[in-house]
């Protein structure tokens, strides 16, 4: 059941609007003006052009408690559902991504950072190269040591 004028001419919510602010007193009144005003056709634009859809609905340009004829224009219902969406999507705040992560495919070589790919094989390679070069300073220490030992006359 939409909202009604009552025998006095103030403006009778339905009990389960969703609106946040009451209408003031002489709502019908204002609101008749500012159709009039608008010449009953709704005041959005898009694209440089003026919507051509008859304005029936006098929608609030910012603060909602303001009722003041300045800040009031005619919206065709579409464009009134539109904006109202807007107001709220911003109200709102950005939507958390309910995108799931990327599962790691089971054979990437991960280091102890987690990074895996390129940045991971990079460091992998380079901590190979270091064992090898470890490994071959080693074994070149032991044939010396070898060498010398070999050189030098038994004990006995």
């Amino acid at each position: 059941m939409p909202a009604a004028p009552s025998a006095d001419g103030h403006w009778q919510e339905d009990p389960g609007a969703w609106r946040t602010t009451p209408r003031p007193r002489g709502w019908k009144t204002l609101r008749a003006q500012v159709l009039a005003r608008d010449g009953h056709q709704c005041t959005w634009i898009d694209d440089g052009q003026r919507c051509t859809n008859d304005g029936t609905d006098a929608d609030h340009i910012s603060d909602p408690d303001d009722h003041r004829p300045e800040n009031l224009r005619t919206l065709c219902g579409y464009h009134h559902r539109k904006r109202t969406a807007l107001q709220a999507r911003a109200a709102r705040g950005e939507l958390p991504n309910r995108a799931r992560p990327k599962p790691q495919h089971p054979g990437l070589i991960a280091d102890d950072a987690g990074n895996t790919g390129t940045a991971a094989r990079a460091a992998a390679s380079s901590a190979a190269a270091a064992g090898r070069t470890a490994m071959r300073d080693a074994l070149q220490r032991a044939r010396e040591q070898a060498k010398r030992g070999a050189d030098d006359e038994p004990p006995f």
